[in-house]
């Protein structure tokens, strides 16, 4: 199924914006004329209020996520064309313009969770009629875990096509630098995941700690974050590890044949198998990974376990 049509739309900010304006202006109108509802009866307002902020950032925000990531991913295949073969390239361009007819069903899946997160309120909903703000409320829910089964339903085939591109990609021992637009796209993946999380702690505006509000966020999204960054890379490391193998196999038989008085031949030899050896087995800089980590996944963590702390000592 194609979304080429989708991509075509410029800027690639503006559907972002738009569906930012259109779900604060409904969530904002309906909250201020009908006085909150059921919504406003059940919660407190600092946690309605912290609530409404991520329902209305966060759809925006994958749909900005899911420009993006079409448009880096297309911008790094430019630097792959003497690794990748040119039917694979072919083929990731396709899949970035593509949405799989199975997707729809994820999609349904997601808009039935985020309808289950919020099913007491359809209960209450059907006891008492309630107002438009608790529909509009429920519905922004279901929105989130929409464009969240969106994102993903597309994103992992292409990771899946990134893999199997991988794993016949030529790779040249001496010029690893070559393999680099793989990595970035792995942890361009990992940033969008990461800055979806960090919207979580919205819902604690009120300084409250409830681990219901992170569960659904850290199922879900630990272990896309996870697929994401390792998926893509997986056929390139295997490929990777069979570069390795065969140029050490060359070494082996070159030592073998080596006059063991010729102690410089030797030593050259040996010290090449053990920069080969060296070679990690999956293309990534570290240094970028753990500023990844420092900067993105740290922050919030430390704002929830201080919470968590927090009620703890409270509660005692």
């Amino acid at each position: 199924m194609s979304i080429r049509w989708l991509f075509k739309i410029r800027p690639r900010w503006l559907l972002p914006v738009l569906l930012l304006l259109f779900i604060g202006l409904s969530i904002s109108l309906t909250m201020y004329a009908t006085e909150g509802g059921l919504i406003r009866e059940t919660f407190a307002v600092r946690q309605v209020v912290g609530t409404v902020l991520m329902f209305t950032l966060v759809p925006a925000y994958l749909l900005w996520g899911l420009f993006e990531l079409h448009f880096r991913t297309l911008s790094h295949l430019e630097g792959l064309g003497d690794t990748f073969q040119i039917q694979d390239l072919k083929a990731i361009r396709d899949q970035a313009d593509a949405l799989h007819p199975a997707a729809i069903v994820l999609i349904l899946l997601g808009a039935w969770y985020g309808f289950e997160q919020n099913s007491f309120l359809f209960s209450r909903l059907l006891v008492d009629a309630g107002n438009l703000f608790d529909y509009v409320f429920l519905g922004a829910n279901v929105l989130v875990w929409v464009m969240i089964a969106l994102l993903f339903s597309w994103r992992v085939l292409l990771s899946f096509r990134l893999s199997q591109a991988g794993s016949r990609a030529a790779v040249d021992l001496y010029h690893l630098d070559r393999l680099k637009p793989v990595t970035r796209i792995a942890l361009v993946d990992v940033l969008i995941v990461a800055g979806a999380m960090a919207f979580m702690p919205l819902q604690a505006l009120d300084a409250e700690f409830r681990a219901v509000n992170y569960q659904a966020g850290l199922i879900v999204g630990v272990p896309a974050a996870i697929v994401f960054f390792f998926l893509p890379l997986y056929g390139l490391s295997r490929r990777l590890r069979s570069a390795k193998l065969a140029r050490l196999l060359e070494l082996q038989q070159e030592l073998d044949k080596t006059p063991r008085h010729d102690l410089v031949q030797l030593e050259t030899v040996m010290s090449h198998i053990a920069r080969i050896r060296g070679i990690s087995n999956v293309p990534l800089d570290l240094s970028i990974l753990w500023r990844i980590f420092v900067y993105v996944i740290i922050p919030p963590i430390a704002w929830v376990f201080a919470a968590l702390v927090e009620n703890v000592v409270d509660n005692f």
